[in-house]
Order: C-alpha cells, then sequence, then structure tokens
C-alpha cells in the first residue's frame, strides 16, 4: 500500500509537468463539388482534459481549402468545425492531434432517420488515423441533434411544458448505450490514442460502478500509453473508484483552508468526517446547505470538512460569507474539477457530493444524501 501510495503522490505532480505543448495544423481541402469559397470558417473546442484548450481560431476559405495553425498541451482534443448560422447546421467534430491533420470535406450526408440532408461538414474524411477511427465509431451522434429536437417536439405537441424538458434526460440514455459500443476500440487499437480518450473521456463515466472492468480494459491499452499523462490520470481515477467501491481507506491529504493553513485528512483520525464537495457558485450546492446545517447539528461528533470546487479565493471567501456555511472547517484546491483530490482521489463529477469517513479513516459512506 505504501508503494501504490507513493506512485499516486508521485502521479499527482506528474501529470500536470509531463503536458508539453504541442503544434498542430487543419489542411482542409474541399470537394469540387461543394461550393464554400468566400465562407468563413471556424474552430472552437470541446476539451474534456484538466489542459488549458487551444485557442478559437477563424480562417477564410480559398481556392476549395483552408488552413489553421496553433499549439495544444493534450494528445488529442475534440474540435467543433463550423460556418456560423441560425440553426448550427454546417457543424462537425473531429479529433484534433499534434502534428499534421489532413481533412478531406466530401458532399454532405443524408440523415438516415429522416432523409433530410445534412450540413456541408457532415461527411468530414480525417487522414489522421485515430481522428478516422473516432470519425467511423461517433458518426451516429450526426443525427442525434435532430432527433432530440424531434423528441422535444413530440413532448410539446403532448403538452408537457418547455421547461420541463430535459435536453441531458434526452441524450444521456444515448450517449451511454453508444458510449458502450466504442469499447471494442480499446481492444482493437491499443496502442491509438483514440482507444485512450474513449476510456477516459466517455466509457469512463459509464463504467464506473464497474471499476473491475475498467482497470481490465485500462491494461489492455500500450504500455506507452498507461504512461502518458493522460494515462496517468485515467489510472489514478481507476484506483480512487476502486479503493471507493471497496469502502477502503482514501489517500491522506493535504490542502489549505481560508487562512492558508494547511489541513490534512489525518488530524481528524479518531472522528468521524463529512467531506463535502461544494462550490459557490454551484445553485444545487446552495440549496443544499440548510439540509447540510440540520444534519450538522443533529451529527454534532461529525466534523464537516466542506471542499470547494470554486477556483476564485475571493468568491469561495464571499459564498461562505454569504450563505451563513459557518459550521465546516472550509479547505479548496481552487481548481474546480480538475484538483487532485477531487479529480484524481475522489472521482468527483458532480456536486454537491457528501462522503463520509469513519473514525478509523474508512469509507463508510461514498454518497450521502443528507436531505434523506
Amino acid at each position: 500500500m505504501f508503494r501504490t501510495l507513493l506512485f499516486l503522490i508521485a502521479l499527482l505532480f506528474s501529470s500536470s509537468i509531463l503536458y508539453a505543448q504541442k503544434a498542430f495544423s487543419i489542411i482542409g481541402t474541399i470537394s469540387p463539388e461543394v461550393d464554400l469559397n468566400g465562407k468563413t470558417v471556424h474552430i472552437s473546442f470541446v476539451n474534456y482534459s484538466s489542459q488549458p484548450e487551444p485557442k478559437e481560431d477563424s480562417v477564410l476559405i480559398q481556392n476549395n481549402s483552408f488552413r489553421f495553425e496553433g499549439e495544444m498541451k493534450m494528445q488529442g482534443v475534440l474540435t467543433n468545425l463550423f460556418i456560423k448560422g441560425k440553426d448550427w447546421k454546417d457543424f462537425d467534430q473531429f479529433l484534433l492531434m499534434p502534428g499534421e491533420n489532413e481533412l478531406i470535406i466530401h458532399p454532405a450526408r443524408y440523415n438516415s432517420m429522416n432523409g433530410n440532408k445534412m450540413g456541408v461538414f457532415s461527411n468530414i474524411e480525417p487522414k489522421n488515423p485515430d481522428a478516422f477511427i473516432y470519425a467511423r465509431s461517433s458518426r451516429i451522434f450526426q443525427i442525434f441533434p435532430q432527433e432530440v429536437e424531434w423528441t422535444k417536439k413530440q413532448l410539446l405537441k403532448e403538452g408537457k411544458a418547455e421547461k420541463d424538458i430535459n435536453n441531458q434526460s434526452l441524450w444521456q440514455p444515448i450517449y451511454k448505450i453508444v458510449s458502450m459500443h466504442q469499447l471494442p476500440i480499446v481492444e482493437q487499437f491499443p496502442d491509438r490514442y483514440v482507444a485512450l480518450y474513449f476510456l477516459k473521456y466517455f466509457a469512463f463515466s459509464s463504467l464506473e460502478k464497474d471499476p473491475e472492468k475498467l482497470e481490465r480494459l485500462f491494461k489492455k491499452l500500450s504500455p506507452e500509453l498507461r504512461d502518458s499523462p493522460e494515462g496517468i490520470e485515467l489510472g489514478a481515477k481507476i484506483e480512487a473508484v476502486k479503493r471507493i467501491a471497496k469502502k477502503d481507506k482514501p489517500y491522506d491529504f493535504t490542502m489549505a483552508d481560508t487562512s492558508g493553513r494547511m489541513v490534512k485528512l489525518s488530524d481528524f483520525r479518531g472522528k468521524k468526517v463529512l467531506l463535502e464537495f461544494w462550490a459557490s457558485w454551484c445553485g444545487p450546492c446552495i440549496a443544499n446547505l440548510p439540509f447540510l446545517r440540520k444534519y450538522a447539528e443533529a451529527n454534532p461528533n461529525i466534523q464537516i470538512l466542506a471542499i470547494s470546487l470554486d477556483s476564485n479565493k475571493e468568491d469561495w471567501l464571499k459564498g461562505i460569507k454569504v450563505h451563513n456555511f459557518n459550521f465546516a472547517i472550509h479547505i479548496s484546491e481552487l481548481k474546480r474539477f480538475d484538483g487532485e483530490v477531487s479529480n484524481l482521489m475522489f472521482n468527483i463529477n458532480y456536486i454537491p457530493r457528501a462522503i463520509l469517513i469513519d473514525e478509523n479513516g474508512f469509507i463508510e459512506n461514498a454518497n450521502l444524501k443528507v436531505r434523506e
């Protein structure tokens, strides 16, 4: 266990050090059948990693071609390619990698569900092998926005109020099914970054209740991928969900309180501790505070250790004061969801989240609900 602890401590620091700035280029060649000359094409990013994303950019399409150049820290990032419009029809995504990214823009596809012609970027052929694998396995996502919109219209026709229609609830079941179908990529292409990308950013959330399967898939990745910065982070998160599932002892950690004094989890050994993950900007967290106060008053022997996922210290301190959150010891890494403790030790991907630690330092309840 001690060696594992040293390994975890080492990777917590190494993951931020090992990310290096790398150059990329995007070279787009448009089919002569698609006339986009004179239009402006934009790129933006869907960044799931803890690293800052590349800069958004735009260029003019000339001679049926375009080119972007920039720098990135991550090994790959999902990139939006689009021409601005009211309906966001002319939009698609591809996996951007360091180095040269060649894209061939073919004539638009047709939606297999309704037969409608899709946007001008619906038929991109990436030449980079990882981006190509991603595109082939993710093509089904192209029809989702239209189908979700159709479902919403049907619900409205049936009399459901628009405010009661949750987009996430419409997307989530489909997303989980598709992400599970992408798992074979890990076994088929264990030395390709796209396998790590799918496992870390898509399949993980669907499999976190099955950490043994997650670990088996992780071990199928090549040693180079496992030892890469994102591989190290994924390994740590798998270790976290395994320990949580077994109700094992979480690793000890040290974090600064509001005055800068360092507080250790082990300082409270012999006493139950409720780790309350929250943030001043989180509406549900604020709504939960009265229930948390009642819980604290009913359980005076339990120490409330409030771990803020704020990134700005002034906002954090103001939130504590404004909401009269005066019944806890407050600590924070000021890194939102990317902190070593919140992200890698406890796999916190939503807040509020409460984890109860018993007197001996073991996890007693990994998802305590103070409202119940």
